[in-house]
Parts: structure tokens; C-alpha cells; sequence
């Protein structure tokens, strides 16, 4: 006879399924025949033995479907079991209140939506099983929320106690809210200690130790706001009170120590600076005179910061005296200076500005009149000198350092230059760049980018052509400056606004990668960007000098954005000469391949050359061919895979 199966033991196998959430054994069911019916069957095979073999069956039946559904269900509720648990145990500490309730009802939702078995054996059996899973969970569930709740209010007292030494510090200097705070925070620690199981003596130490913690932040927080007497003072009712532990106590005594020495060396350099008529360097030598080794050391540092500080500070206040009575002479608003205004500049700022004033005295007699300073052309020399031989020389000075050195000496042209030349270098640099903006015309910032152009455009024309710009190659260079010109209007016109500097020098690069040096007059070496007609004479020269055949002209021109880019890929000037024997050494390997696969090699000879240098491959004959096969094999195997 079949029997109603009691829930798996851990380990056990139900079925084709193991129990992994019990930690206990079931209750063991066992009921016997008679549960399921079989002494009624008996009485009635005393009355008809045709009558007792249907009931046989039909109880047999009845409790194979019951075995089986029992079995289903007590499946479902481990599965189910498991993945409350895994639900409550997501809540931590302050969450986890009432996680116990809240998984509870979760089983019990799960047990509503059971199915009952048919026979009350099944259902018994069913409702035993349940009872065990629920009983399981609540102990589980019951035990977690406690733990949890357990460290959360740990947690809670140790953050108590935390907060209350910091109130402590910060009361350093209030006597009331000073005590008032450490009976807080020892009477937290021994909560703490309390609750945490320990022994009357560990509880003693731990509330010592809070509260000698919570004096050694107030000695530390006495003598960073430099209270040197009140952190003397509490070092000293520590000591009486026997506040401190042995380590806190070697702590507070250097905090205390410390701080004598930096009360004592801010005291001895106030009374220097406090002392008329020295100077910097008398100042110095007097803090060095202190007799006290820490003291002396102390007191100089100090004297020395502040001097720092002080010079920091007037050369400011000179910079915007400076600044303000420039523009005031600029736009009229100051027409002489006064002592008030003068005060604190130096003799070249003061020069400069006598000299600023007597240009705008004369700008007002003749606005149109033209500055023509004598030193006009030694001092932009001495700036073209200065740029080439330092880079970094526009950002290493200040614009009022640029302004009296160069603007009352050059004409208004030649400093427009210089001032905008600065002012686009200096783009970045903040309030300075924005104060001598105001002193840069737009004119000014013109010039600097036409300047600059040209500085770039003759520095890479020259590197490439190994040749002056000059008489003898003028035209060539025009034209290479019209082209730039013609590729930056194009530009602005796709993005609507000015290109800016860095883009600009892009633009140039971009020309140089794609010029070459060619011969057209066979008598002077030019920097020229092809155009197609270009090119066709190109090929033409070559044919005439048997450099490629005749024939093969219209394949050249055809081959000759692939010869560019596969010259350009190996990071070497793109020559007359370098172009023919590249297209050369294409024909030569296409040559001896097949005739179908010819001008494909011949389209991707840039990608090859590419390729090739990757992987530091030499670029030889037998290489682009061995490669070009290699990539018509894959092709074809690929294809084949397919």
C-alpha cells in the first residue's frame, strides 16, 4: 500500500528533490492502514466480496494522488522557504525590524495557496509538514531580527559615544558643557560595555578609556586654535583628575609641549613685527637672535611666512594700481595721475605710466597721428629673438610686464601684434588673461592670428622645402597660403564661427601631410598641393623623363590618392621622386600576379603599407605580395566556411 510521504530529513532525497533549508528532522508520519480507510474496507468484504475489491482500488488511488501532491508541495515550500529567507535577511540593522513578521506572512500567504489534499491522512500530513517549515522560519526569522536589532543599537551607542567626545573637544572652553558632555559619554560606554557581556574590570578600562579620549581632543582642540593657556590648563586638571591613560597622557603632554613652543615663537614674532623701522632682513636676523633653539625655530618661520605673505600682498595691491590707472589713462577717465595713484609702483611701472600719459596727451592734440618710436625695430627684433629662442616666453611673463617693455616703443601695428600674440597664448590663465584683455583690441587679435598663420605656415613650409620664403619662391608660397585661406573659410563657413588657433595649426599639419615637394620648373623645389591638373602634369614629367612609361599615365593619376596615403603612412616627406618609385614597385608586384587580382592589389597598396608597419615588417616586394595572398587565402576560406 502506498504511503503519504513524511517531509525529507536534511539530505535526505524527496523524490528527485533534497531538502536545503531545514535543519532539523520532521516529524515522522506513519499512519496505518486503518488511517486511510482500510478497516472500513474490511467490513465491507464481509458483506460482498465484490464491493471490497472496488473499495481496495479506489483507496489505493486515493492515496497515490495524495503521495504525490504532498510530495509537489512540500517541493514548492522549500523552494518558497528559501527564498523568504533570502528576502529577510536583505534587511540590516535598523531595517531589519520586524523582518520576523514580515516573512511570517509571506509563509502563510504561500500556505493560502496550497492545494488540499483529497484524503484526511493527506491533509494531516500536509498540515504536519507546514508546521515544521513554519516552525523552522519563525525560529530562523526570530533569531536574525534580533541579532540585527542587537547591532544596530551597538552601533547606535557607539556613535552616542563618539559625538559625545567631539562635544567634549569642541567644549574645551566651556566648562559646563564640558562635563556635561563626558558624563554622556561614559555613561554611554558602560551602557555599551553592559550590553557587550563584559567583566566589571573590561567595563572600567572602557569607560577610562572614552573618557581620556575625549580630554585628549580637547588638549588637541585647545592648541589648533592656539588657546596655548587653556590647553595647559586642561592638561594640568586631567593630571589631577587622573583623566587620562598612560598613552593619552604622553599625547596630550607633546600637544601641550608643542604648543608652548608655537605660543612662544608667536609671541616673539609679533613683538618683531611689531617693532618700527626694520626692515625685512632686520626682522630676519632678530628672529634668529632667540635663545631658545624650538622657539628661535619657530619665531623665524613665522617671521619669514609673514614677509612672504606681506610682499604677496603689496605686489597685488601695486598690480591693481597699476592696472586701474592704465585704463583710466586708456579711456580718458584719468588725464594725470596723482601721488595717491602713483603710490606703491615701482620706477618701471611709474615710467610706464608718465610715458602712457604724454601718448594720450598727443593722441589728444592729433588723433590721427602716427607713433613712430625710434626703438621700434630693435625692440620687435629683440621680441622675434626672444620667442624663438623660448617657446614658452609669452606665457612666462605678465601682459603689464609686455606692456612696459614693448608697447610705448613699437608703433601701434607692431604692438597689436605682440599684445594679441599674447593674449591668444594666454587664453587659459584666468583673471590675468581677462584683466589685459580689456587692453587687447579686436584689431589687436586680428593681427595676432594673421601673425601667427604665417609664423606656422613659413616654419613648415621651409622644414619641408628646405628653402626661405623669399623672391625665389614666392609665387609657390602664395599659393600654398591661398590654399590654407580657401580650407579655413571653408571650414567656417560648414561651423558657423571662427576657427580658433589650435584648429588652425591643425589645418596647416593637415596641408603638410598632404603637399609634396615637386619640381615644376625642374629649377626650384616648391610645397604645392596638387590639383588634378597638377597631378597630370606630374605624370606627364615623369613619362618625359622615362621614369614610368607613357602608358602608364592615366594609371598613375587613377593610383595617386593610394600613393599619397601609403608614402604619408610611413611618416616621410611625400616627394616627386618618392611618388614615382612607389608607383614603380606597385606596378612590379602587380605584375606578377594574377590578372583579375591586379587592380584590387593595386586599391588597397595603401592598407598593405599600413599593415606592413604594424607590424615592423620591411616594405619589400615579396612582403606586399605575401601579404596580399595571405589576405586573398582568408577571403576564400571564409567564403568556403560558409
Amino acid at each position: 500500500m502506498a504511503r503519504i510521504p513524511t517531509p525529507a530529513q536534511r539530505g535526505q532525497a524527496v523524490g528527485s528533490v533534497q531538502s536545503q533549508f531545514t535543519p532539523t528532522p520532521f516529524q515522522n508520519l506513519n499512519p496505518d492502514a486503518d488511517v486511510f480507510g482500510a478497516g472500513q474496507a474490511r467490513a465491507l468484504a464481509s458483506a460482498s466480496k465484490g464491493l471490497d475489491a472496488f473499495a481496495t482500488g479506489v483507496q489505493k488511488i486515493a492515496e497515490d494522488d495524495d503521495a504525490t501532491a504532498l510530495l509537489e508541495t512540500q517541493n514548492n515550500s522549500t523552494v518558497e522557504s528559501a527564498r523568504i529567507s533570502a528576502l529577510t535577511a536583505d534587511r540590516r540593522g535598523k531595517d531589519a525590524i520586524g523582518s520576523a513578521a514580515a516573512g511570517l506572512q509571506m509563509w502563510n500567504d504561500h500556505e493560502k495557496l496550497q492545494p488540499q489534499p483529497g484524503t484526511l491522512a493527506g491533509r494531516q500530513a500536509q498540515a504536519a509538514s507546514n508546521l515544521q517549515f513554519k516552525q523552522q522560519l519563525t525560529r530562523a526569522f526570530t533569531a536574525r531580527e534580533q541579532a540585527e536589532v542587537e547591532t544596530y543599537k551597538d552601533t547606535q551607542i557607539t556613535k552616542s559615544i563618539g559625538l559625545q567626545q567631539q562635544v567634549v573637544a569642541n567644549s574645551y572652553n566651556d566648562p559646563v558643557a564640558f562635563v556635561a558632555a563626558e558624563k554622556r559619554a561614559a555613561a554611554a560606554a558602560g551602557n555599551l560595555a553592559d550590553r557587550q557581556g563584559m567583566s566589571p574590570e573590561a567595563r572600567e578600562v572602557f569607560v577610562a578609556e572614552t573618557v581620556s579620549k575625549g580630554r585628549t581632543d580637547a588638549i588637541r582642540m585647545a592648541a589648533s586654535k592656539e588657546d596655548y593657556t587653556r590647553a595647559q590648563t586642561l592638561l594640568a586638571e586631567a593630571a589631577a583628575d587622573g583623566a587620562l591613560t598612560p598613552a593619552d597622557t604622553l599625547v596630550a603632554e607633546s600637544l601641550v609641549r608643542d604648543a608652548s613652543v608655537l605660543g612662544e615663537g608667536q609671541a616673539a614674532a609679533d613683538k618683531i613685527f611689531n617693532t618700527p623701522g626694520l626692515s625685512d632682513q632686520q626682522r630676519e636676523e632678530a628672529a634668529r637672535q632667540i635663545p631658545d633653539p624650538k622657539t628661535r625655530e619657530k619665531a623665524l618661520s613665522l617671521v619669514t611666512a609673514r614677509i612672504g605673505r606681506n610682499e604677496v600682498y603689496r605686489k597685488r595691491s601695486e598690480q591693481a594700481s597699476f592696472d586701474r590707472v592704465a585704463a583710466g589713462l586708456r579711456d580718458g577717465t584719468i588725464e594725470k595721475p596723482t601721488a595717491a595713484d602713483l603710490e606703491g609702483l615701482d620706477a618701471r611701472k611709474r615710467k610706464y605710466i608718465d610715458d602712457l600719459r604724454i601718448e594720450k596727451e598727443k593722441d589728444r592734440v592729433d588723433p590721427d597721428r602716427l607713433r613712430q618710436p625710434a626703438t621700434n625695430n630693435d625692440l620687435f627684433d629683440e621680441y622675434l629673438t626672444a620667442r624663438g629662442n623660448d617657446p614658452a616666453y609669452l606665457t612666462n611673463i605678465t601682459f603689464s610686464e609686455l606692456q612696459i617693455k614693448y608697447e610705448l616703443g613699437t608703433t601701434k601695428e607692431v604692438w597689436d601684434t605682440i599684445s594679441g600674440s599674447w593674449s591668444r597664448e594666454n587664453e587659459a590663465v584666468g583673471k590675468a588673461a581677462q584683466v589685459a584683455k580689456a587692453a587687447v583690441s579686436k584689431k589687436a587679435l586680428e593681427q595676432a592670428t594673421v601673425t601667427t598663420d604665417l609664423g606656422n605656415l613659413t616654419a613648415t613650409f621651409t622644414a619641408v622645402t628646405k628653402n626661405k620664403v623669399d623672391k625665389n619662391n614666392g609665387v609657390a608660397f602664395l599659393a600654398w597660403q591661398n590654399e590654407f585661406n580657401r580650407r579655413v573659410a571653408e571650414e567656417a563657413a560648414v561651423t558657423g564661427k571662427p576657427v580658433p588657433p589650435q584648429r588652425r595649426a591643425a589645418i596647416i599639419n593637415n596641408m603638410a601631410a598632404n603637399k609634396i615637394t615637386y619640381d615644376v620648373t625642374l629649377s626650384d623645389n616648391v610645397a604645392v598641393v596638387l590639383t588634378p591638373e597638377n597631378i597630370a602634369q606630374m605624370a606627364d614629367d615623369l613619362a618625359d623623363h622615362d621614369e614610368i612609361k607613357r602608358d602608364q599615365e592615366p594609371l598613375f593619376v587613377a593610383a595617386y590618392p593610394t600613393l599619397l596615403s601609403a608614402i604619408g603612412a610611413q611618416r616621410v616627406p611625400v616627394t616627386r621622386e618618392r611618388l614615382a618609385s612607389t608607383f614603380r614597385q606597385m606596378q612590379s608586384v602587380a605584375s606578377t600576379l594574377p590578372e583579375v587580382q591586379r587592380a584590387e592589389f593595386m586599391a588597397g597598396y595603401a592598407g598593405i603599407t599600413r599593415a606592413l608597419i604594424k607590424l615592423s615588417a620591411p616594405l619589400t616586394p615579396d612582403n606586399y605580395r605575401t601579404r596580399f595572398e595571405q589576405a586573398v587565402a582568408k577571403r576564400a576560406a571564409a567564403r568556403q566556411g560558409k
